[in-house]
């Protein structure tokens, strides 16, 4: 059997409702050398029979089943270890892809050697599938030193959705990949982009679902997150979320194959973005406090998978 270019793993627990959509969008890519590695989580609903029917309409689609659920850390871990590609992309089960998705992205990546990411604009849809918006990311990170690409990063980061776009491998061999906590997703995000430049596809070829079951809208406190990511993890919430995130950005910060110089300088500026970050917010909610205008829910762009890292911030 000939080793595919672009692995997609799609990590999926209960997800009965969108799994065919999302799996049928993989299979209309214009891009053909692909496998799809789907690793079920021990779901209790019809997924592991759709999933079997599906990957028997296709060899390159490759069924993963386990006992019982590990939590999505491990089971987002698992799909990249079982992937074979040299090119990577987790697709949540539930979100699509426009037909041209990993086409594009593989353009990019193949005569750009410095990217490490390549990632479309994102298109916000509801349950149904309808439009909710486009998200504008921001991270088309390109400065070629890395402490600048980190300081935009933290500047800018939102929703999580560019660590969904399309990987190197060898670039996710080196990371921590999503550990076991609320806002990993973002640690792994800043990793790559230590490593190297982030590329953006400018069109909505992702179409990333709000719905009620998703992560941010089933587990509503940060107990019932952290269980999500590991269910039988030791459950640590006396440390703030921010504080564990800025944590996981200073391991990762630390952790990158830079002159100890570049390390120093990159850990300085992350701190002082992300504090500055912060302080905006405080003052924001503040002012909206005093003036009597209404508080925008935290996290309004939530029921995302991976957990976005906005809320911390």
């Amino acid at each position: 059997m000939n080793t595919p270019r672009v692995s997609v793993g799609m990590p999926v627990f209960n997800g009965a409702r969108y799994i065919e959509e999302a799996v049928r969008s993989v299979l209309a890519q214009t891009y053909e050398d692909w496998e799809l590695i789907i690793s079920d989580n021990g779901s209790t609903d019809e997924t592991v029979a759709i999933a079997k029917r599906l990957a028997a309409e296709d060899p390159r689609i490759r069924v993963f089943l386990h006992d019982r659920n590990r939590g999505a850390a491990w089971n987002y871990n698992q799909v990249f270890r079982l992937g074979r590609g040299e090119y990577f992309r987790w697709a949540p089960a539930d979100d699509r892809m426009a037909p041209s998705y990993i086409e594009q992205c593989v353009a990019v990546l193949d005569i750009e050697p410095k990217a490490v990411l390549c990632y479309p604009r994102t298109r916000l849809i509801g349950a149904a599938g309808e439009t909710i918006g486009e998200y504008e990311d921001r991270m088309q990170l390109q400065a070629q030193q890395p402490w600048r690409r980190a300081t935009q990063f933290i500047l800018r980061i939102g929703l999580c959705n560019a660590v969904l776009g399309l990987h190197r491998r060898e670039t996710l061999l080196g990371t921590r990949l999503i550990q076991p906590f609320v806002g990993s997703d973002a640690v792994l995000l800043l990793e790559s982009v230590l490593a190297g430049t982030v590329l953006e596809v400018p069109a909505p070829l992702f179409d990333r679902r709000v719905h009620p079951a998703a992560s941010h809208e089933a587990n509503r406190s940060r107990e019932d997150l952290e269980r999500w990511f590991n269910p039988s993890g030791r459950i640590r919430t006396r440390v703030p979320m921010g504080l564990r995130l800025l944590g996981g950005y200073l391991d990762a910060v630390f952790r990158a194959e830079l002159p100890r110089w570049e390390r120093l300088l990159a850990a300085v500026a992350v701190s002082a973005c992300f504090g500055y970050r912060r302080l905006r917010n405080a003052v924001g909610r503040w002012r909206r406090r005093l003036t009597g205008e209404p508080l925008e829910p935290r996290g309004r762009w939530s029921g995302l998978v991976p957990p976005g890292s906005i809320e911390p911030f």
